[in-house]
């Protein structure tokens, strides 16, 4: 199966309304262009000092996932929202949450971001999700016309053992929405992205934000299409643009055909890891991305 697939690579402000509205405009611009498939980064609605994050979080469905459903049925086209502040009834902490549209307008999935983490660069900029936000618990494949698409995070990008699951409960695609930093991104985004889809023998699409944020923190940009083979596809510059690129999703096939490690999976393994209380490691700063 061929699918037009676009990255809509930006920077988001502290204006909530103003960030959705750019969002969209770039998201006609892609459907213009013949996208069928249509992914934004994360937090494309809201970047702003976390102290901030629990009054612009709203519910989904919800203002945002309202006018992102809307522009899916008009169109007749998936779009992932990469992720949103989601607001959570009773709790002091909101959720980091991303989600998949159908064709039809309907919310097929939404994923809440596993793995949180805290940094402190080089020029002293924190960055703390733990502190503001809620870990998901569970992992997230959404049952698409598309085939099974699995759904990450940025930082969950880290943890391996995530990406197998999701590929082990079906996964052909994985979505990795980001706000990835420059401060580790030049040296990590495109080897861990390419290793999770060589590992995993599955496509990774990986919108990522640009610019340098009101908190300080500068992101990475280069979204990045990669292949099953870990042939990157598409890469984006460190501008906002519209990232196209045709994916054929017969190549999944044809790789795990080609090299079968996926039928040399060892559960026994995968079950001892789920046993293993990890060990605190002595390192600083804690989480970096």
């Amino acid at each position: 199966m061929k699918l037009n697939v676009a990255l809509i690579q930006l920077q988001a402000g502290a204006d909530k309304e103003k960030n959705v509205e750019h969002a969209c405009r770039m998201v006609e611009d892609a459907v213009s262009a013949g996208a069928r498939f249509v992914l934004l980064p994360e937090v494309f609605s809201f970047v702003a000092d976390a102290s901030l994050w629990r009054d612009a979080a709203e519910d989904i469905p919800g203002p945002t996932s309202s006018r992102l459903s809307a522009l899916a049925k008009k169109h007749g086209i998936h779009i992932l929202a990469g992720s949103i502040l989601e607001r959570r009834p009773n709790r002091r902490k909101c959720s980091n949450t991303s989600f998949l549209i159908a064709p039809e307008g309907d919310i097929l999935a939404s994923y809440r971001k596993m793995h949180l983490f805290t940094v402190t660069q080089p020029d002293g900029v924190v960055f703390d999700e733990v502190r503001y936000t809620l870990a998901g618990t569970r992992p997230v494949v959404a049952r698409t016309s598309m085939g099974p698409v699995g759904l990450a995070v940025c930082y969950d990008l880290r943890f391996p053992e995530l990406f197998r699951l999701l590929t082990l409960l079906g996964s052909r695609i994985i979505t990795v929405p980001s706000a990835f930093t420059a401060f580790t991104g030049k040296a990590h985004w495109k080897v861990l992205l390419r290793s999770r889809a060589v590992e995993n023998q599955v496509f990774i699409l990986a919108p990522n934000q640009t610019g340098r944020a009101v908190t300080g923190v500068r992101f990475h940009g280069h979204s990045l299409v990669v292949d099953p083979w870990g042939t990157v596809l598409a890469e984006g510059s460190e501008d906002e643009e519209v990232l196209h690129v045709t994916i054929d999703t017969a190549r999944v096939d044809e790789v795990r055909r080609r090299l079968g490690a996926l039928g040399h999976v060892r559960p026994d393994l995968l079950r001892r890891l789920a046993r293993v209380r990890p060990k605190k490691h002595d390192l600083s700063p804690p989480g970096e991305r």
